[in-house]
């Protein structure tokens, strides 16, 4: 500007005006990322609030001796990574219940319900016909049971 002979009054005014525009864009971009932040934390505790009555649910459908349905849950961590499991695996693993990488795919893949049998008195399951039965989920299912039960 000062090349076209503009006034050093002018070129004042428009280096404040550029500086002010850098500032207000450098504020606009902080308010977005305040507000991406705010409502990145805002999903993530709405789908663990979520997870957490559907475990508890589960759990209390367990001291009921009701059925639970191993439906997929999806579970959230603080970076907003998101993966979905099985109820009956997530319930395990929150009760620190150790199962093998095989049966674990077996629970996701095959396992379709647990339930109280009432014949028998004790938990039973159901899966999928496509699959085959697992040889050791009762001993895991077993030990779910008990967990659930001395927690109450």
């Amino acid at each position: 500007m000062e090349l076209s002979g503009a006034s050093k009054q002018v070129i004042n005014e428009f280096k404040k005006y550029r500086l002010d525009f850098y500032k207000k864009a450098k504020q606009e971009r902080e308010l977005k990322k305040i507000k991406e932040e705010q409502e990145k934390q805002k999903y993530i505790t709405d789908k663990n609030n979520e997870l957490d009555k559907i475990v508890r649910q589960a759990e209390q459908d367990i001291l009921n001796k009701n059925s639970i349905e191993n439906e997929y849950v999806t579970i959230c961590d603080s970076n907003k990574s998101e993966y979905d499991t099985s109820l009956i695996l997530y319930l395990m693993k929150k009760h620190n219940i150790k199962i093998p990488i095989k049966t674990q795919g077996w629970i996701k893949k095959a396992l379709a319900k647990v339930y109280y049998d009432q014949e028998d008195n004790c938990y039973s399951y159901y899966y999928y016909n496509d699959s085959n039965n697992s040889t050791v989920f009762q001993r895991y299912l077993n030990q779910l049971i008990e967990k659930v039960c001395a927690k109450a």
